[in-house]
């Protein structure tokens, strides 16, 4: 198991120093409901080891549902520390559609820091591994390659930037890729976040 306790941060800015934990659990299954300037009634889920993947196989998930007053950006990341033995490739999966309303762009990164701290205030840390961007509607993937150093800390981070009041849901995921498994994985990491996002809304 990872040897922190999973952490879910939040920024409107972006910039080192100002991200705020604002949920996180032993579990490894994490949501918030709240917040965050021209982003409201927005429900973050995410997933991590022990909920989603292992120490040595990782996988972890972001989903998020949200609504917005107009234009303006927001970041969710998600991170944990204590990650042995988890070499080898990744990839990293984004999924996500305008319900109603302005058109989004997005940002994608998945990172690693071998110096195995939890993150702070400042995502990412350490290197990133994969990224991805574009406009949503998106559907598409990315493969990176895990340090061969451990124990170090893995977790990634979703920019999306609104371009006027919408509403929205995108998932972001990545995990360890075994050989021969990788589409079977990936599909799994993404149908869990959605599953947790969805017992999210129902609530």
């Amino acid at each position: 198991m990872a040897n922190a306790i999973p952490t879910l941060y939040i920024s409107t800015t972006g910039l080192a120093g100002s991200y705020t934990a604002v949920a996180s659990s032993a579990t490894g299954a994490i949501s918030y409901i709240g917040t965050a300037g021209v982003w409201n009634l927005f429900i973050t889920s995410g997933l991590i080891t022990p909920a989603l993947g292992s120490a040595t196989a990782p996988a972890v998930s972001i989903g998020i549902t949200g609504t917005t007053t107009g234009a303006g950006s927001l970041w969710v990341g998600l991170a944990d520390s204590g990650f042995t033995d988890a070499s080898g490739g990744i990839m990293a999966n984004i999924t996500g559609h305008v319900v109603s309303g302005a058109s989004e762009s997005y940002l994608f990164e998945t990172f690693s820091d071998t110096s195995n701290i939890q993150p702070t205030t400042t995502l990412p840390v350490g290197g990133v591994l994969t990224t991805l961007s574009g406009t949503v509607p998106v559907s598409t993937t990315a493969t990176g390659v895990l340090p061969a150093i451990d124990p170090n800390t893995l977790g990634e981070i979703l920019e999306l930037t609104a371009f006027g009041a919408t509403s929205t849901s995108v998932n972001a995921s990545f995990a360890s890729v075994p050989d021969g498994g990788a589409t079977a994985l990936l599909l799994g990491v993404s149908l869990a976040g959605l599953a947790l996002l969805k017992r999210n809304v129902m609530v």
